[in-house]
């Protein structure tokens, strides 16, 4: 699926990369940052690091439904 996406974009505009890098870059750093302010947040951190490993299938299967569910019109 990524394939189908940017191998497009990549060959229409190739002097764009540097570009797409650099913001690729750029939110992997900003998530990590998040995800790491998140954890270490003293009101929900530690619920967070409690609770983690149940809530994770929680949130993950129930959007990976969802994701589907919305995908099902386009595979017709």
């Amino acid at each position: 699926d990524n394939l189908g996406v940017y191998i497009p974009i990549f060959a229409a505009t190739p002097s764009a990369i540097p570009t797409y890098v650099a913001v690729f870059a750029v939110m992997t750093v900003v998530f990590c940052a998040l995800g790491y302010l998140l954890v270490n947040n003293p009101l929900i951190g530690r619920a967070i690091r409690r609770y983690g490993d149940v809530l994770l299938p929680l949130v993950l299967i129930p959007l990976g439904l969802f994701i589907l569910y919305d995908a099902a019109p386009l595979l017709q």
